[in-house]
């Protein structure tokens, strides 16, 4: 019958020379340790080029602790000053709206952002060439 043992023992270099020389015929040949020498740093290029073909984790989307937005104020401030300029129905240029911007006490310089926030909440329309007109619905025709 045989039988098998599982040993797990912790020695160190010098302990194990002296085991495998007590079976093994070591007198003849040479024996030396060897240290194993960490590898050396890979060059940024290469870490950074390894770093674009990593796969991405998915993390799953936070929910949102967003408040509602108000709704636009059309009645009032800038809004109403540039609704008032394309009332008209014909296309205007944000520098043709400028004047009216001033005299109203507003920045000239917030023309074009307000222009694109209300084009946001779809209710102007700027065209290919540069000229904002009130978006209004097919089939509706303008009051006179």
């Amino acid at each position: 019958m045989t039988v098998k043992f599982n040993m797990h023992i912790r020695i160190d270099a010098d302990q194990f020379m002296e085991m495998i020389a007590q079976y093994l015929p070591f007198e003849l040949q040479s024996v030396e340790e060897i240290v194993v020498e960490p590898l050396p740093k890979a060059p940024p290029a290469v870490v950074a080029l390894a770093n674009r073909f990593k796969a991405k984790r998915e993390r799953p989307p936070k929910p949102s602790n967003r408040r509602p937005t108000r709704p636009v104020d059309l009645k009032s401030g800038i809004n109403r000053i540039l609704l008032e300029a394309l009332a008209d129905g014909k296309p205007h240029k944000a520098i043709e709206i400028r004047p009216m911007l001033v005299a109203g006490g507003f920045s000239p310089n917030s023309v074009g952002s307000r222009l694109q926030y209300l084009a946001k909440k779809g209710l102007v329309v700027q065209h290919g060439d540069g000229t904002w007109t009130i978006h209004r619905p097919v089939g509706v025709v303008p009051e006179e």
